[in-house]
């Protein structure tokens, strides 16, 4: 398995399952048009709607300067992760060897934030119900470590 994330040689090589590989594309748009619409870049959807809607942060309630920041934070999350899908883009159009470790690299980055959202709880906004990200989120997770799992695998053993 640490061959698979950690090849000795980063080439345009993909070793595992071709399912896995071709999940991985519509992973890495989905999360590309989220980073997009988070950092404010898409002139069709504000950042306050993402904000509001998506994740149901009830913004205005918060005074102008903490919307200001609450934008501003998204944003910049926005491009670390729309950094991120341009590293997933490079590795899935030149370099398919590193398509495990990017798997395993997303897998950490939802898992990572689900863990601070547990540490760090914010209240919820009980009328609004659960906000669409969520349920977003749960399936990019589920179908990552599908992906994941498929990626690692050795297909010749098949």
């Amino acid at each position: 398995m640490l061959a698979r994330l950690f090849p000795k040689q980063i080439d345009n090589q993909y070793r595992g399952y071709l399912a896995a590989l071709i999940l991985f594309a519509p992973i890495v748009l989905m999360k590309l048009a989220i980073a997009t619409n988070t950092m404010g870049v898409n002139p069709w959807v504000p950042v306050q709607r993402v904000i509001t809607g998506a994740d149901g942060i009830p913004l205005d309630t918060f005074s102008p300067a903490a919307q200001d920041l609450v934008v501003h934070l998204f944003a910049y999350w926005g491009l670390t992760q729309f950094l991120l899908c341009a590293l997933c883009l490079l590795a899935l159009v030149r370099y398919r060897a590193l398509v495990p470790l990017m798997y395993l690299v997303l897998l950490a980055d939802q898992l990572g934030r689900k863990g601070l959202a547990q540490l760090h709880p914010t209240e919820a906004v009980a009328s609004a119900g659960t906000p669409i990200g969520f349920t977003i989120n749960l399936a990019l997770l589920a179908a990552l470590v599908i992906g994941f799992v498929l990626s690692i695998q050795d297909k010749t053993k098949a």
